[in-house]
């Protein structure tokens, strides 16, 4: 009798982590297809540049040196910094750029910090920004 409850209870909950996990398959899935169509509904707000074969997005402003550059989190893009950007000076150059993988850059499939700064660093020569002050959040921290 215990053994033939306990197999119904292990019945059940081998059910209820399908479901689990069907439900975040299915999240999954739509959070990935709502980014991309809100990606293609609203332009990028700035310009793209080629590194190493990739389109990498970024958004300037202002023209004094030194260039203040900002680098976002994991989970974020570089539009996170406009509302900060908007309080800057408006002469002062501020330059917040898009990891691949992230917003309006490319996607790669897999990269290190180490590859994250050889691309900031080609980013920055293409746009002739040199001794730079690096302000990163998070993930963009480790690369700052």
């Amino acid at each position: 009798m215990k053994f033939k409850f306990a197999k119904q209870w292990i019945r059940v909950g081998l059910f209820c982590l399908g479901i689990a996990l069907s439900l975040v398959m299915v999240a999954w899935a739509y959070e990935r297809h709502a980014s991309q169509q809100v990606l293609l509904a609203y332009p990028p707000p700035g310009e793209f540049l080629n590194v190493a074969g990739h389109k990498m997005h970024y958004i300037c402003q202002g023209t004094e040196a030194p260039t203040l550059v900002l680098l976002h989190g994991y989970a974020g893009g570089e539009i996170d910094w406009l509302p900060l950007m908007d309080v800057l000076p408006s002469q002062q150059r501020v330059c917040a750029f898009d990891r691949f993988g992230s917003d309006y850059s490319d996607s790669l499939t897999s990269q290190s910090v180490t590859g994250l700064l050889e691309q900031l660093h080609s980013a920055l020569e293409q746009l002739h920004i040199e001794a730079p002050i690096v302000v990163g959040h998070s993930l963009g921290g480790a690369v700052a």
